[in-house]
Formats: structure tokens, sequence, C-alpha cells
């Protein structure tokens, strides 16, 4: 008899599979990132399909069969509809979505790294992440590296030969992240710091 596994988690890829099921690659509180089988998804009648849609926050029911684990039963916790809504929030989600999938291996639970990936989705939501030259945006990446180990110690070496700017601005984002919303940037900052953190993500995949 299969046991049934339950755990919050946020939908961040799909892949369709024969004539109407899908592959989900979910983000778990529980679990780390996992693929699930979600059997008769894309059938009109499916009583799955408006609970399991891209970058909802659900509760998720599964069982883990012998060659894949299969969703059982979903109760949405949060649609992030004005996320939907908007196109620059669409590409936003996509963009901490891919980054999220590319950089943590399946099945590393982390209960930081739930925090922070939970965290930027309610922020893209609230419409406090609006651009790709956010701060914000910027931080979740940082975390991500540092949560990850790929996070260059930058009080003791500037590996990248990044400009005294930006390696302060690194410094004070990575190691007091609540200053980041205090930090008076100018629109060459945060277009710097993008590049910052593109070259630092660029060496990991």
């Amino acid at each position: 008899m299969y046991q049934i596994l339950q755990t919050q988690g946020i939908i961040i890829n799909e892949d369709e599979r024969g004539e109407s099921d899908r592959v989900l690659t979910v983000f778990t509180e529980n679990f780390g990132k996992i693929r699930l089988y979600a059997k008769g998804l894309r059938k009109i009648k499916s009583k799955l399909a408006g609970r399991l849609s891209l970058f909802n926050h659900a509760n998720i029911y599964f069982i883990r069969g012998k060659k894949r684990e299969i969703i059982t039963d979903v109760y949405t916790l949060n649609g992030f509809i004005n996320t939907k809504q908007n196109l620059d929030s669409v590409k936003i989600a996509f963009y901490v979505s891919n980054l999220i999938d590319n950089l943590v291996a399946a099945s590393e639970c982390d209960k930081k790294l739930w925090v922070a990936i939970f965290w930027i989705f309610e922020n893209i939501e609230r419409g406090v992440i609006d651009n790709e030259n956010n701060v914000f945006l910027r931080l979740f990446e940082i975390k991500m590296l540092e949560y990850l180990g790929y996070l260059p110690d930058f009080s003791k070496n500037n590996p990248f030969y990044f400009n005294p700017r930006i390696l302060q601005i690194l410094q004070i984002i990575s190691s007091q992240p609540r200053r980041a919303s205090r930090l008076a940037l100018a629109e060459n900052d945060l277009r710097e710091l993008k590049s910052a953190t593109d070259l630092m993500l660029n060496m990991v995949y």
C-alpha cells in the first residue's frame, strides 16, 4: 500500500507527457525540488487543472510509485493572480523559476531556500519587484548563491574585480540583507549590480 505524502510547494516548471498528462517541477517546503506526475491534467474535465497552474502555491498530496511520484490531490493556497495578470511580473516569475530549476538539485530539502523562494514570489505578487533591475531580485540571487555554497566572501577578496562601490553594495546585501531596501542606489548602480550577479550566476550554470 502506498503512503500518501503531503507538502506545500510552488510550481516552477511544467512539461507535457503523452496525450493528457503533465510533469510538474515543484519546489516544496519538505522535499526540496521534486518532479510530480499529474495524470490527465490536460483533460478538459480534470478537477486538478486550475489548481496546478504554473507559479501556484499549493498544498499537494502525492504517492511515490515505482517509477514516479504521482499527485493525488491539491489545494491552492495562493494562485498569485496579480503576477499572472501583469506581463512584466510574469517575465520575472519565469526568470526566478528558471533560476531555481537550474541552480537547485532535485530532492535537496533546505528550509532557508524554501523561505527565500516563497518570499520572492510573494514580493512579485505584491508588485515590490517590478523590473529586472530591482534590488530585491539581486538580493534573492545573492541569497540563492549563498545557501547553495557558491557565493564568494566579499569581505576577504574581490574575485571578479568588481568596482569598489559595487563590491561594497554586494558586501552589504550579502551580510545585512535587511539594509537592501534602505540603500540609495542610482539606476547605474542597479545595472552594474545586475551585471555582477549575472557574472556570478554564469559561473555556476
